[in-house]
This record gives C-alpha cells, structure tokens and sequence, in this order.
C-alpha cells in the first residue's frame, strides 16, 4: 500500500472514528488540497481543533500507525484490497449511497462481480422451511440467467440465497457485519465455492467483530450492490425490515415472498406491498415470476445520486 492508502487504513482503523466523520475529514482534506499522509503528520492539536476531533480520538489515531502498517501486510497476504471511494476500483453502485457510502471497502475474490447484473436477498434468519426453499430456488434461477447473488451470509434466508445461487453454478456476494479477517466459510457453502464465483465485502476495519449495528448498515451496502431486492418473509422490525426500507430509500425495484393473507406474521409483507413492493408467490415453476423481476429491471435505472457525488482522492 502507498502511505496515503496506509494513512486511510489507520483512520479506518481508529475506534471512534466512524464513517460520517472518516467522510468529512477526507473531504476537507481533499478540499486543502492536503492527502491522507499530510493530514496525519499534523500536530494532535491541529487535528483536534481545525477537524472538531476528540482529544482521545486523536491519540489513539497517532498511536496506530504501526499497526496500520502490519495490517496492510495481513491484508495483502490474504490476497484483501481496499479499495477507496472516488478511485476507479471502487464499486460503482455503492456510490449511490452518496454521503453515507463508507470512505473504504475491503474485498477479496472476484471484483468482476461488482458491475455484473446483481439482485439482493434478505429475510430471517429462522424463515419457515418454504421462506427458505424460495430463497435458494428464486436465487439458483436467478443466477442460471446471469444474475450475481448479493446478501449478508447470516444463517436463515441470506445462507439460502447464497448456496442456490453457488449450486447453480452462478456467482454469488457477501456482505459481512464484521471485519474481512473475521470471515470463515460456512459449511453450506464450502463444497460449492471456486476461484471466481464468490466475493467477500466488508466496510469496517478488518479485524472488527460482528456488532448489530454493523449489520443494520451491512444492509444498507447489499441494498446499493443490488439492482433490485427480494425480501423473504420481512417482519415489522429487524434486518430484514431494514434492508427492504432501504431498498425503497435507494429506488431499488422491490420483491417480496410470503403469504399476505396470512392472519399472523404477514404485517410486514402487507407494509412493503403498501410502499410499493411486488409480491413473490413461494415458487416459480413457469419461470413467469423471473420473467416480471426482468421486466422491471428493464425499466427501472439505478439511481444517478453516484455521478453527482464528489470523488475522494481520484
């Protein structure tokens, strides 16, 4: 890594330091005309008062960059990039989270899979045996035409999605909660994976553990790496219901599977099929309900929020 990537790898490092700050200290940077490495050399003082930095943050700051340097080599044994907003690798669709997109993203396997045509699963990690067959056949069916398989790699529908799509042959993305290093393979998965049909995504420093708040925004990253969500069995709360909001939020076509008529556990389809979302039966033996989901593809373009936001660092 260059200083400047080992200077944005310290700052991601730095607990406190969360992503809206990481955000504004890289634009103001960028802004005085200064780089990552010049913004560290500045005295703690500086630091604390032109960039409205805590004292404790700023030492602990200072204090990492030994380890940031270790780090960097950990990262490039594993065969892990970083890749930084604004720079060419960067994944495109992420941009459309705008301010919120986070600084860094750290991944490891096929990066071709970042532009390819992506649909996004998410729902419980207990569905009923049908929430979860859905999601594993809607997911191999999907990727037998083309479609990269994008979701959280929790246990319950996203491990459903994942191995359909690996099954089938196709490709498949995971978003984790917690630091790339944290990542192991899940044996579901493990038979199925090859060079080139997977990608492992983390936004958070590397060796992070998983947190809930981390995965609420977790969420919101495999909502913009998707051209379009399906939301198995959401409830009225948790993941699934926040990841199915974003997606809204993103302007993302939105599916849902489950039964609405349902007199309990159906309040959360009825809400998304309220706001807009399209309802999935259990299964598609015809293949007339992937047909839909490519239909509205077709008309629907990801948002154009990514080409008005300022690039970091180009």
């Amino acid at each position: 890594m260059t200083p400047d990537e080992i200077a944005i790898l310290q700052m991601v490092m730095t607990p406190g330091l969360g992503g809206r700050s990481l955000e504004r200290i890289l634009t103001k940077i960028q802004r005085e005309n200064l780089s990552p490495a010049d913004f560290l050399s500045l005295s703690p003082q500086a630091m604390a008062l032109e960039y409205a930095l805590k004292p404790e943050i700023v030492r602990v700051l200072h204090e990492l960059l030994a380890q940031a340097q270790s780090m960097a080599q950990r990262l490039e044994e594993h065969r892990i990039k970083m890749l930084i907003k604004g720079r060419a690798e960067y994944p495109h669709r992420l941009q459309s989270r705008g301010k919120d997109a986070p600084a860094a993203v750290f991944a490891r396997g096929n990066e071709l899979l970042f532009p390819q045509s992506a649909i996004g699963f998410t729902g419980p990690r207990r569905p009923t045996p049908q929430g979860a067959k859905a999601a594993n056949r809607y997911a191999a069916r999907l990727s037998q035409i083309g479609a990269n398989i994008v979701s959280g790699y929790a246990d319950g529908v996203d491990l459903s999605a994942h191995q359909g799509a690996l099954e089938s042959g196709g490709t498949t993305t995971l978003v984790l909660a917690e630091g790339i290093l944290q990542f192991r393979i899940k044996k579901e998965i493990a038979p199925y994976l090859r060079e080139g049909n997977h990608l492992v995504v983390s936004e958070f420093s590397p060796n992070s553990a998983w947190l809930a708040g981390c995965a609420m925004q977790r969420n919101r990253t495999i909502c913009a790496l998707s051209q379009a969500v399906i939301a198995v069995e959401p409830g009225v709360k948790g993941g699934a219901y926040a990841t199915a909001q974003a997606a809204l939020r993103l302007k993302r076509p939105l599916f849902v599977i489950g039964d609405a008529d349902r007199k309990s556990g159906s309040e959360g389809i009825r809400y998304f099929l309220d706001h807009g979302a399209d309802l999935l039966p259990y299964g598609d033996e015809d293949g007339a309900v992937i047909d839909s989901i490519l239909e509205a593809l077709s008309k629907k373009e990801i948002s154009a929020a990514a080409e008005e936001q300022p690039l970091l660092f180009d």
